[in-house]
């Protein structure tokens, strides 16, 4: 166990810098919050390099390599004044696009909110959705908000970033549900089979007409008030429920 508490170590600012996508891109590392979150991380099969704590001895059942620091030190990589007790250091994980999906995968076109795509993460593994795929220039859903905004559902679910031009390729022949507002067959109406799409567009300009036009169906939320649309991660969580409605039971 290695012992670090100035905020000025080298090793503390390289962590830091995670805040930040360039970082996080260069480095293929990401910052996990919470004792219980890096330890489902670690039961789960991620690749956990180190684990910073503030107690005198590491977490239990946490096998790694371990750090012992100071709140101030995990204030300063994590930005928070209230920092957890525990910080994972984590490689993120990414995957291919599936040769043949089942169950319902979650397509999102240049989603640009953390907050919005870490809600929409849990929803998905709420449901129990097969994985999000983000399409384009999306937001990364390594960044620390966004991570926070999973609660531990991230570590849960399969994620897949494509170009829209490889998304196109790979969606033809398969049932791709999609969210337009010029569509006129209600939401409510749709169900989810063995293997659907679900695709939703960025927050503020909707689906590109590329992608609008490789769907096999178009789905409208209805509303009454006067609003034009729902938040994105709204609009997602009333499709990804309706879509799931028959394989979801009572608690």
């Amino acid at each position: 166990m290695t012992d670090i508490t100035s905020p000025t170590n080298p090793r503390v600012k390289s962590l830091a810098k995670l805040a930040e996508k360039k970082h996080r891109a260069e480095s293929g590392l990401f910052l996990l919050e919470g004792e219980e979150y890096v330890r489902t991380a670690l039961q789960t099969g991620w690749q956990v390099e180190e684990v910073w704590h503030t107690g005198e001895e590491p977490p239990s059942n946490i096998r790694t390599s371990t750090i012992r620091t100071s709140t101030s030190v995990l204030s300063k990589i994590t930005g928070k004044p209230n920092p957890q007790a525990v910080l994972g250091v984590l490689k993120q994980r990414w995957n291919p696009l599936p040769t043949t999906p089942q169950g319902l995968w979650l397509a999102l076109d240049r989603p640009r909110d953390p907050g919005n795509l870490g809600t929409i993460i849990r929803t998905a593994d709420a449901v129990g959705a097969a994985g999000v795929i983000l399409i384009g220039e999306a937001t990364d859903p390594y960044a620390p908000e966004c991570v926070r905004a999973t609660v531990g559902s991230l570590l849960h679910v399969p994620l897949a970033a494509c170009s829209e031009a490889d998304f196109i390729g790979w969606a033809k022949g398969k049932r791709v549900i999609g969210t337009h507002l010029n569509a006129t067959k209600d939401f409510r109406t749709f169900r989810a089979e063995d293997a659907t799409i679900l695709l939703m567009g960025n927050e503020s300009e909707g689906l590109t007409d590329a992608l609008t036009n490789i769907c096999t169906c178009l789905a409208k939320i209805p509303m009454r008030g006067h609003t034009e649309s729902l938040n994105l991660a709204t609009a997602t969580a009333l499709m990804l429920y309706q879509l799931q409605a028959d394989n979801l039971t009572s608690a």
